[in-house]
């Protein structure tokens, strides 16, 4: 099914940058100086105390059956957290065409007023218009699991966990087909009207349980935007390879977003090739895969420009030649030189998953300049978090695309603080902290020359 990957795990992608194309390994590198420490970029809007975040809702149409001509016509999104109801504002009207596929996406600005992230568990489904056979239906009704009309509408919210942060993005995939919508009229008042089947919605998305799909999980969202490193200027030995079907070479990108990994080709040459590496490391992930998808280095997602966007590309089910692919998802990516201030030589930083839990991704990077003035890193190693344990776990970056854990160091927690620098033991509320040693550090981690003691920063508005 179309929707399988989406639903099965959460979902991150990335692509090459657009800050420069790095340089070869060969190239020489110096390591530029800075009188403060690593800190976050994400600028905050006059007036406000926090910069807002931003919830993309994707419609993504289409289900491989016959053809039809029905378009929904969506304009206002309702969703709701612990804080309240909030609706986007100033939005056009967005044909959705229910029989082809498209991937089109509605946004709603989250404001913060001190909040680390906000969790919405609940959206509700209200379309504008139904447009079938010429005719344009304004008055929708439900249909029940059994059949029957239940002559309301709109249906009640459907369940979801879409956790959004403070200036940055969360996606939130919702499938729609035209087995969902039809036209037709009330059997009692006998007026036009279009029905919405809520069984057929479950059934592809989640987000209630009911008598043709019970104990159905909530539709789940993920972080949609991506930091992209360029690791040209780390020896090809050291950087993970791209699977045989993208030649197999060492990457030359590494994207980060706080649920997944992914890595691209060396050259980014838009519409370039990238590979997301699914789940993460954490325990209790599945097993590792790979998703494939195309990037660009600029572009506009729901009226919002980007320096660099990714789509997200699977196989066509309406292809019986298994040759042409359609656009799944879209998302958004910045070089870590516009997201990180005050670069200087060795960083960690710590990157949330979208469950905001226990534990994040973590990148421990050493920032160089190639003889062009650009931002390069010289070495990386990758890992992940347990605030609960107060550890975190070092591996080397070439072991990342094959799933196999090796050379692991282990870092304790010495310090954890919050954005006005007091001590916490929340991790939503750190946003930097300290680290040292613990036991013996990899191989890998001792002749990178990485520091054993060192300060970390957060990744979170």
């Amino acid at each position: 099914m179309r929707n399988c990957a989406f639903l099965l795990v959460v979902l991150a992608l990335a692509a090459a940058g657009c800050g420069g194309k790095g340089t070869p390994a060969s190239t020489a590198i110096t390591t530029p100086t800075a009188p403060t420490t690593l800190a976050v970029n994400i600028p905050i809007p006059a007036g406000q105390i926090q910069a807002p975040g931003r919830l993309e809702i994707a419609f993504l149409t289409g289900q491989g059956r016959q053809l039809s001509d029905l378009t929904l016509v969506m304009q206002d999104i309702h969703m709701s957290d612990s804080i309240g109801p909030i609706v986007n504002s100033l939005s056009g009207l967005t044909d959705l065409p229910l029989a082809s596929y498209t991937d089109e996406i509605i946004a709603i600005d989250v404001p913060f007023t001190g909040q680390d992230s906000r969790l919405f568990t609940s959206f509700t489904l209200q379309p504008n218009e139904l447009l079938a056979g010429g005719a344009t239906y304004t008055a929708f009704e439900v249909t029940d699991p059994d059949g029957s009309t239940a002559g309301t509408w709109p249906p009640v919210a459907f369940s979801i966990r879409a956790n959004t942060f403070p200036g940055r993005n969360t996606s939130l995939p919702i499938f729609l087909d035209d087995s969902m919508f039809s036209s037709g009229v009330d059997p009692v008042t006998k007026a036009p009207v279009a029905f919405f089947d809520e069984g057929e919605f479950v059934a592809r998305n989640g987000g209630r349980s009911n008598a043709v799909s019970p104990l159905l999980p909530s539709i789940q969202g993920f972080v949609s935007d991506y930091v992209d490193f360029d690791i040209t200027g780390m020896p090809a030995a050291s950087r993970p390879l791209l699977s045989p079907a993208a030649g197999g070479t060492p990457a030359g990108r590494l994207m980060v977003s706080g649920d997944n990994y992914a890595i691209s080709p060396e050259t980014p040459v838009a519409p370039g090739t990238f590979e997301v590496l699914t789940p993460n490391i954490i325990p209790g992930s599945p097993s590792l895969g790979r998703l494939d998808g195309n990037f660009g280095l600029a572009g506009t997602i729901a009226t919002q420009a980007h320096p660099g966007t990714y789509s997200l590309l699977q196989l066509d089910p309406s292809d019986l030649n298994n040759a042409r692919q359609i656009i799944s998802l879209q998302g958004t990516f910045q070089d870590y030189n516009q997201v990180l201030l005050n670069l200087n030589g060795w960083g960690m930083v710590m990157f949330p998953q979208s469950a905001d839990g226990f534990q994040q991704e973590v990148v421990l990077f050493k920032d160089s300049l190639n003889t062009s003035g650009q931002h390069v890193v010289a070495n990386l190693l990758y890992g992940y978090v347990d605030y609960s344990a107060g550890l975190i776990y070092i591996f080397p970056l070439s072991s990342l695309a094959s799933g196999i854990l090796t050379e692991q160091t282990v870092l304790k927690l010495t310090g954890q603080f919050n954005s006005s620098g007091a001590t916490t033991v929340s991790p939503q509320d750190t946003r930097s902290g300290s680290y040292a040693i613990q036991g013996t550090a990899g191989t890998t981690f001792t002749a990178s020359g990485a520091p054993t003691t060192g300060t970390f920063i957060v990744y979170r508005g």
